[in-house]
């Protein structure tokens, strides 16, 4: 049996089958309860033997937070809204970690006079969900300007018992760029720390990720660029991905680079097994930045720097044509037959998923944003632009590769999810791993379930209109199974996939709301 394991922060597959609902999975509903006007949820910061911990944000830029925790029936217990004052000044929220079995919170403090900004931790109490009296200073940056600070952020280990804190340090334009970072136990129990210059001019290197792995080494994947940085320049491509790692041990760098020759790779997300080798798997293409041709898979050596497998697949015209009308399909390969483009376009690389026996799968969607602009005379005799921001969440494709880094199936999800000026609020998919099955939950329209649908037709998603709550299996053979969870209009709630948390092998919690009504749900999987 197949198991797999959640890394970090992709899915595709070259034959399909979709098969009757056959899994199990619970659903169980808390209250609803009314949140402030313009607060909505961040996201599940923890869980424990009582319950579930939430943050909540009031307004786009609002420094205002709320802590709430919810028992196991969902029911909303106590709630305490956060202020981060210190010596009467307001400090920024950074992030909340939850480790060894305590919520920390992360902020930061811009000092004028002293040119410099400190990130604090501080404990959250979880008896009164207060703060308490055990601010701590974790770091610090010199900066002659708040515009040019730095910034923070954090990763967490495979294995969780590495927690790392990151960030910008600031820099001359004409210097390479520099960063630090702290590496904890988890306990908050300083480790190492280490502040770094990159190796490359200033504007010739970008950040895409990092990790911490299990032993508490860092590891960067970065794109070095040739000229310009930017993607592509004439028509080719002007970067090339590179890992660097950086220990305790050590007072050097290692760099790893990672290539497929000729191969344009679109993108790419890695992975630290336990022995510290190096996992790099995505999308590689032939036409540039915004398509798609297929998938690859490689593994690094992480002592060696040598890669020790590697595989492509490219997707074909069977798996490029799923989920298209018949019209649709002859269209494309009509265009096959005369030697044109075919590609997949706009697709975005997720997750990651390590397997237990040394496999990978990947899991990816398509996304991307257009804008509008119309302009027309008003009733004066004035003239009036208005923009309009569409938003597509679209197929989510899911890859499977075995140990030996051979690609075995790639399946599409289908999915369609255009919204207006909104951010995409009720879109994309939630994403559940449970032994050796992968769960994809999103909205849809209730039309896209008919077994009377034609081939390719679908209904797009519309929230308070036409939308239910639809859960997709894959299992370890790649057969897509699909049905429905709820109707998001009987419930007058609708779902919120992006702050959906799955908290065990077989549970998972679900967000949805409705203007200031809100409300978990419970998955539990058998």
């Amino acid at each position: 049996m197949i198991r797999f394991k959640i890394f970090s922060t992709v899915a595709f597959l070259f034959c399909i089958s979709l098969c009757e609902a056959q899994f199990n999975v619970q659903v169980t509903m808390g209250e609803e309860y009314k949140a402030p006007r313009r607060s909505t949820l961040s996201g599940v910061i923890g869980h424990d033997e009582t319950g579930i911990y939430t943050l909540s944000v009031r307004g786009l830029f609002s420094n205002v937070l709320t802590i709430e925790h919810f028992d196991k029936q969902l029911k909303r217990t106590k709630f305490q809204e956060i202020e981060l004052i210190k010596d009467k000044k307001e400090r920024n929220f950074e992030f909340i970690i939850h480790s060894s079995g305590k919520l920390y919170l992360f902020s930061s403090f811009y000092d004028q006079k002293l040119k410099k900004t400190t990130l604090f931790s501080q404990t959250v109490s979880k008896e009164t969900l207060a703060l308490n009296n055990d601010l701590k200073n974790v770091a610090e940056i010199t900066s002659e300007s708040r515009h040019n600070s730095g910034g923070f952020n954090y990763r967490i280990s495979k294995d969780k018992s590495k927690i790392m804190i990151f960030y910008n340090l600031p820099y001359e334009k004409t210097e390479p760029e520099k960063f630090g970072f702290h590496v904890y136990d988890v306990d908050l129990n300083e480790l190492w720390t280490k502040s770094i210059s990159l190796p490359y001019s200033d504007g010739l290197f970008t950040i895409s990720t990092y990790k911490v792995s299990d032993k508490g080494n860092v590891f960067l994947l970065g794109k070095i660029y040739e000229e310009k940085s930017k993607d592509v320049r004439f028509g080719k491509v002007n970067f090339k991905y590179t890992i660097l790692s950086y220990s305790n041990s050590e007072n050097t760098v290692k760099e790893y680079g990672v290539s497929l020759g000729e191969k344009f790779l679109t993108d790419m997300q890695i992975a630290i097994t336990p022995n510290e080798d190096i996992v790099c798997a995505g999308f590689y293409s032939d036409k540039g930045m915004h398509s798609i041709k297929g998938t690859y898979f490689l593994r690094v050596d992480g002592a060696t720097k040598e890669i020790v497998s590697k595989s492509t697949k490219e997707f074909g015209l069977n798996f490029i044509t799923l989920e298209m009308t018949e019209k649709q399909a002859a269209k494309t390969k009509r265009r096959a037959e005369k030697g044109k483009d075919t590609e997949l376009y706009e697709y975005d690389l997720d997750n990651l998923i390590l397997r237990d026996d040394g496999g990978a799968v990947l899991v990816g969607e398509q996304y991307y944003v257009r804008v509008t602009t119309s302009t027309y005379t008003t009733a004066n005799g004035g003239m009036s632009t208005v923009t309009t921001y569409h938003y597509y969440y679209n197929d989510v494709i899911v890859i499977n590769i075995d140990p030996s880094g051979n690609i075995q199936w790639a399946v599409k999800v289908a999915k369609d999810q255009h919204t207006i000026n909104d951010g995409g609020f009720f879109s994309s998919y939630a994403l559940h791993v449970n032994k050796d099955n992968i769960y994809i939950i999103f909205n849809d329209n209730p039309k896209n379930m008919s077994a009377n649908l034609a081939p390719g037709k679908r209904y797009n998603f519309v929230p308070y209109k036409e939308s239910e709550v639809v859960i997709a299996q894959i299992d370890h053979h790649g057969n897509i199974t699909k049905k429905s969870l709820f109707s998001s209009l009987k419930k007058d709630i609708i779902t919120r996939p992006k702050v959906c948390k799955q908290i065990s092998e077989k549970e998972m919690v679900i967000f949805g709301q409705k203007k200031t009504t809100q409300r978990f749900s419970m998955l539990v999987f058998e």
